[in-house]
């Protein structure tokens, strides 16, 4: 009888589930016999006679439930987490779910718990809600920086928290722009002796501002003895610069720079040329 049972897959082992949480474990004799089939479930602690809830194999007689205790069992509930102080801890508890089986219950259990803690708004947490609030706050105030950088640059009140940027980000500060303290001086017109109706116009230009400039456009004003315009002539930096200046784009403070710049004579009615920064 005993060897037809063994064919069965009785001898070794079986499976039972926790009624509770719903996993599956496998059991053997010992833990059959130690509490008169009571065992512990290692997943939720709930206490159950686990030969009436055999779900794999077909325990021998001596193991069987009796009928009156299944009826038992089937008419009242079951409380959770149920501890008998007649049964040793040592021999409850199964916490091993070996099968196969028992491992997707346990991690379908898992996924359900996962699932309830990402129903919850996260909103409610106070923490989280400051958080996304001093995100907002700074994303705003560098978007507004950014959009008015160059104004910010600009101004000498604000340009240290610009140079702070930029050396924090890797970028460039706009140079400070003051036409007003920018003055071309000391112009003097002679004759070219290259050309005959050459002219060659000399002056100093000079950055008096403490801060460097970019060098200007400028504007040559050729007037005549009424005071009327005979010519004008825009000038870009890499156009009057040269010499040691040629191809510099920022004027250093207090540093004069010698312009030579050659023109057409507009005619004998020639009286002054003077230079003025173009619109």
């Amino acid at each position: 009888m005993q060897t037809s049972e063994q064919n069965q897959g009785t001898a070794n082992f079986w499976i039972t589930r926790c009624p509770e949480c719903k996993t599956a474990f496998r059991i053997t004799r010992n833990h059959l016999q130690a509490a008169g089939g009571a065992v512990r479930c290692g997943s939720c602690m709930h206490v159950f006679q686990a030969n009436q809830y055999i779900v794999r194999g077909r325990l021998p007689a001596d193991l069987r439930p009796s009928a009156k205790a299944t009826a038992s069992t089937k008419a009242t509930a079951t409380p959770k987490r149920i501890r008998r102080p007649d049964i040793a801890d040592d021999s409850l508890d199964i916490d091993h779910p070996l099968s196969i089986e028992g491992r997707a219950e346990k991690k379908l259990t898992l996924k359900k718990r996962l699932l309830l803690l990402r129903e919850k708004p996260f909103y409610k947490n106070e923490q989280v809600q400051l958080a996304a609030a001093l995100a907002l706050v700074i994303a705003l105030v560098i978007q507004v920086i950014a959009y008015n950088f160059t104004s910010i640059a600009l101004n000498p009140g604000l340009r240290p928290v610009a140079a702070g940027m930029c050396t924090l980000f890797g970028c460039e500060l706009p140079l400070i722009k003051d036409l007003s303290r920018i003055k071309v001086k000391h112009i003097v017109v002679r004759q070219d002796q290259a050309y005959q109706n050459g002219l060659v116009v000399d002056a100093i230009l000079s950055n008096e501002a403490d801060f460097t400039q970019p060098y200007p456009e400028l504007l040559m004003i050729i007037t005549g003895k009424d005071q009327s315009v005979l010519g004008t002539r825009r000038l870009l930096p890499e156009q009057y610069l040269s010499g040691e200046a040629a191809g510099d784009t920022d004027m250093p403070p207090f540093n004069p720079i010698h312009l030579s710049l050659k023109i057409l004579s507009p005619g004998a009615d020639i009286q002054n040329i003077s230079f003025d920064f173009p619109d």
